[in-house]
């Protein structure tokens, strides 16, 4: 990429999630919102609880695989805070509930499915949350490179009106 021009020296890439520090051969709109469309489609409430389910569907415990122990009054705690931050005050409450309701309706006696399919439940917070403000920067960094083409663009057409212009 040095050798073709392509290496951009002049990034600060902080994060995995950052435009590339390269140009891309593929123009990189279509490659952020390629991007985009792939983290809406994983972390979609529906989408993201739905491949946890499935999960479970096909996880089998092993002998020595046991729940974590957690005392009685912190984890109260946790499912009070669950139900209050994910199962009422969030947008997805509705795909919340079906995952817990399908969650304690198949595996209430499976202590280390019921645990698992727990801690799926109280994840789905972070990347959900987390999803949803990646898409925020991706398309902040898609009208950024909008706004640049646009400018290329009127740069452009201004430098052909021009020329147009000498040559009649």
């Amino acid at each position: 990429m040095l050798k073709e021009g392509r290496l951009l020296m002049d990034t600060t890439a902080t994060s995995n999630f950052d435009p590339p520090n390269f140009r891309t051969l593929t123009p990189l709109p279509v490659l952020l919102e390629g991007y985009r469309g792939v983290l809406v489609a994983l972390y979609a409430p529906s989408a993201f609880y739905a491949r946890c389910y499935r999960s479970l569907l096909q996880w089998k415990a092993c002998k020595p695989q046991k729940p974590p122990a957690i005392p009685l009054r912190p984890l109260l705690g946790i499912i009070v805070r669950s139900i209050v931050h994910q199962g009422i005050l969030s947008s997805y409450r509705k795909a919340y509930w079906k995952f817990l309701l399908r969650l304690v309706a198949r595996w209430p006696l499976d202590p280390p499915k019921f645990s698992l399919g727990f801690a799926m439940l109280l994840s789905g917070h972070h990347f959900i949350r987390y999803a949803r403000s990646l898409v925020v920067r991706l398309e902040s960094e898609l009208d950024k490179s909008r706004i640049q083409r646009g400018s290329a663009d009127l740069t452009w057409r201004s430098a052909v009106c021009s020329s147009a212009s000498i040559t009649q």
